[in-house]
C-alpha cells in the first residue's frame, strides 16, 4: 500500500544532477568537470533513454539496437549551475583526441553544438583550457552514481569489461587550470 509523507525521506536520492544534451539551434557552453568521460550502449525506450541490459534486455528482445552514448560531468560558471552531459560516438572521439593531449578533460572549456538545424543533428564540440577567471572549478560527482539514480538501478547493476579500468577515485582530482594552459602536468598528475 503505498505510503504518503510530507518530508522527503533521508534515503531520497538529492545529489541527482539533470541529464542534459546539446540543444538545436543555440550552442551549450560550460566547463567540464570530469576527468574523463563514462560510456554505454543505450536503448531510446519507452520515451526516455535506458541502459542497454543485454543479454536479458526488453528493448533489444523488441528489436531495437543498441547505441552508445558517453556521459560526463559540466559546471557552467553563468548560472553556476552543474549537470551531467550525454553525447554520441562522434563527440566522445573528440573529447578522447583532447584528453589524449591535454591528459584530463577536467578543466576543459566546451563548447557543443549541433550541426545543421535537427534536433538529433550530428555534434561539433570545441574544446580549449578554461580560463583562470572563472575560479576553482567545483569537484565532479560521482558519474556512476549519478547515472544509477538517473536510471533507477543499484551499482552493481553496471559491469566493466575485462582489461578496462574504472577508478571513480579520480572524480576527486582537481587539475590545476593554470598548469593545464601553460601545458604542464598539474600536480596531481606529476
Amino acid at each position: 500500500m503505498p505510503q504518503v509523507t510530507s518530508t522527503v525521506p533521508a534515503t531520497a536520492k538529492t545529489f541527482q544532477l539533470p541529464l542534459i544534451r546539446t540543444p538545436r539551434g543555440a550552442p551549450l557552453y560550460a566547463i567540464i568537470t570530469s576527468p574523463s568521460f563514462l560510456g554505454l550502449d543505450t536503448h531510446f525506450w519507452k520515451g526516455h533513454t535506458t541502459p542497454c541490459e543485454a543479454p536479458n534486455c526488453s528493448a533489444c528482445e523488441h528489436g531495437l539496437v543498441a547505441t552508445w552514448h558517453g556521459y560526463l560531468s559540466l559546471w557552467n560558471p553563468k548560472n553556476n549551475h552543474a549537470a551531467i552531459f550525454e553525447f554520441t560516438a562522434a563527440g566522445g572521439i573528440q573529447l578522447e583526441d583532447y584528453a589524449r593531449r591535454i591528459g584530463t578533460l577536467r578543466g576543459a572549456a566546451l563548447l557543443a553544438q549541433r550541426i545543421g538545424k535537427r534536433a538529433n543533428g550530428r555534434l561539433d564540440f570545441q574544446l580549449s583550457p578554461a580560463s583562470p577567471s572563472h575560479g576553482p572549478i567545483p569537484e565532479p560527482p560521482n558519474l556512476l552514481s549519478v547515472l544509477a539514480a538517473i536510471w533507477r538501478l543499484p551499482l552493481d547493476a553496471f559491469t566493466i569489461p575485462c582489461g578496462q579500468a574504472l577508478d571513480t577515485a579520480q572524480n576527486a582530482i582537481d587539475a590545476d587550470i593554470l598548469s593545464l594552459q601553460r601545458g604542464t602536468p598539474s600536480k596531481e598528475s606529476a
